[in-house]
């Protein structure tokens, strides 16, 4: 997916007083460097030749790990007048439903700042803002009409550079190659009978996030065109999609060319029962560990619910602590609870997913230390639900190290 990193922006500048040039530095929250850019392009023609500076009135701080300092590559869609839908504040005296419907029906609009830019270590970044404080601080000179659509095109072209590496790989940022590294860091052949390890898997992982998030942005661009599977499948990249779309409306027939089928059921490993598969209360199938966080964090949302501290509008660190437990729970499953299936799991994508789920409960972690400085829970009730999240947190790191030497 891209790296949208809007919220923990404090300050920056943007520079494109050169032509063809943009470079700048960006302040984040929770890093003690800034981020410099040296990007290959023009702003868009309301702050090209311009340099600016923003502010962010309500920086937060966020998940940055894996943010190269130094961000080299082409500049994408870059302004500060992107047109967007102002949605009003809720009055305290208006219900829920009273609120949607006067924010659905609202018609105000303003402008918004949008930085994109395609980086050669971090793929596609992105940073949305209408809260974001702009001052020109100079000016030099003016974009022309075709200066402009030369802009478009760039832009065009950098979007198709970026599609073109998820589908070929990561390229590794050539101020950062390593020799040593060079095992982890080379594109892999996913048609090789050799299994990958935990950073070719983290590599896929990474592409798989940016080619969903294309997606995403591909199908509420043409979710409405007459044309939109075509279309979406031509820029994914989905041939054999297109062509069984072809295929269908050129016969009319669509039973004969169903794109998905459903899986048969599997039954688990009764041999692994209790070790890598259990079931829930709902018997569902679920690796221990997964179950365990999931039963922690639901029974402390209903202890939260109880105590009236869910509702509206609620503390925001502790909102923060429950989602960031919740998507670790998820992260978990999706890392360990097809084990009951497999008997011969891949230790590398174990591995590189379960990396994924530790951030979310670091970062849960993080929040609960908020929660605590704020006395919104009992403290003995607190203590134990962070001892009960630090053994998950160690129970994660050792099934990490296990599945780093797995041999079937």
């Amino acid at each position: 997916m891209a790296w949208r990193i809007h919220k923990s922006v404090i300050c920056g500048e943007i520079d494109n007083r050169v032509r063809g040039r943009v470079t700048g530095w960006l302040h984040l929250a929770g890093l003690d460097d800034k981020i410099v850019l040296e990007l290959e392009g023009n702003c868009h023609r309301d702050i090209a030749g311009c340099k600016i500076a923003l502010r962010n009135p309500a920086p937060e701080r966020g998940n940055l790990e894996g943010m190269n300092f130094r961000q080299r590559g082409s500049a994408g869609e870059l302004t500060a007048s992107r047109k967007v839908r102002i949605v009003p504040e809720r009055k305290h005296s208006e219900s829920w439903d009273e609120y949607i419907a006067r924010a659905r029906g609202s018609r105000k609009v303003g402008n918004a700042v949008y930085l994109e830019w395609f980086s050669h270590s971090n793929g596609r970044v992105v940073i949305e803002s209408g809260d974001f404080q702009v001052t020109v601080l100079e000016s030099r000179w003016r974009m022309s009409e075709s200066d402009h659509e030369s802009q478009c095109q760039t832009k065009r072209d950098a979007m198709s550079d970026w599609m073109e590496d998820l589908c070929e790989g990561y390229s590794a940022d050539e101020d950062e190659y390593d020799e040593d590294d060079e095992d982890e860091s080379q594109a892999f052949d996913p048609e090789d009978d050799e299994p990958m390890n935990e950073f070719e898997w983290e590599q896929f992982l990474r592409e798989a996030d940016e080619r969903a998030d294309r997606y995403v942005q591909l199908v509420e661009k043409y979710m409405d065109h007459p044309q939109g599977d075509r279309i979406i499948a031509r820029e994914m990249g989905w041939n054999w999609i297109r062509e069984e779309i072809e295929d269908v409306e050129e016969s009319g027939d669509r039973e004969e060319h169903e794109l998905w089928t459903d899986a048969a059921d599997v039954d688990p490993n009764p041999l692994t029962e209790g070790v890598d598969w259990i079931r829930d209360r709902d018997g569902h199938i679920t690796h221990p560990l997964t179950g365990r966080l999931h039963e922690l964090t639901l029974a402390m949302w209903h202890s939260c619910k109880e105590q009236g501290l869910m509702d509206e509008p609620g503390d925001r660190d502790l909102h923060e602590m429950l989602f960031q437990l919740h998507t670790a729970s998820a992260k978990l499953a999706g890392a360990l609870d097809g084990l009951a299936f497999d008997e011969a799991p891949e230790g590398g994508f174990v591995v590189a997913c379960l990396k994924r789920s530790l951030v979310f409960l670091h970062n849960g972690i993080s929040a609960s230390t908020q929660v605590g400085d704020k006395e919104l829970i009992e403290p003995a009730a607190l203590r134990k639900f962070r001892a009960s999240l630090f053994s998950i947190r160690e129970d994660v790191l050792r099934l990490m190290e296990h599945y780093r030497h797995w041999k079937y």
